[in-house]
């Protein structure tokens, strides 16, 4: 209960933080809150709401390298899709130029 009352303040506080003087939310800044609170670690687990929920860090408006976004499986298919793709233009390359003669230079 006490975890759900701690969310509940959190959010309020987001809200109230995050509303402009005639009431109305400002929604650039209520998603970087949102953001930064889904980014941040439990202090009991270790683990963010994003890590725990896709495996992953979000980006976020921090500077951080790519590869700490992603995860190793991600990487992983990241590097085999691109292995197949290259397999795929060399074949592809091959097919184009099997009936194509060199062409002399024109002048200038």
């Amino acid at each position: 209960n006490a975890r759900a009352e701690l969310g509940v303040r959190t959010m309020k506080r987001m809200l109230r933080d995050n509303v402009t003087q005639f009431g109305h939310l400002e929604g650039a800044k209520m998603s970087r809150a949102l953001m930064e609170v889904r980014n941040t670690p439990d202090r009991d687990t270790r683990m963010s709401p994003a890590l725990a929920l896709l495996g992953r860090k979000l980006r976020d408006f921090l500077p951080i390298s790519r590869n700490n976004l992603m995860s190793d499986m991600w990487i992983a298919l990241a590097e085999k899709r691109a292995e197949a793709l290259g397999k795929r233009g060399s074949q592809a390359e091959a097919a184009w130029s099997k009936n194509t003669k060199e062409l002399k230079q024109l002048a200038m």
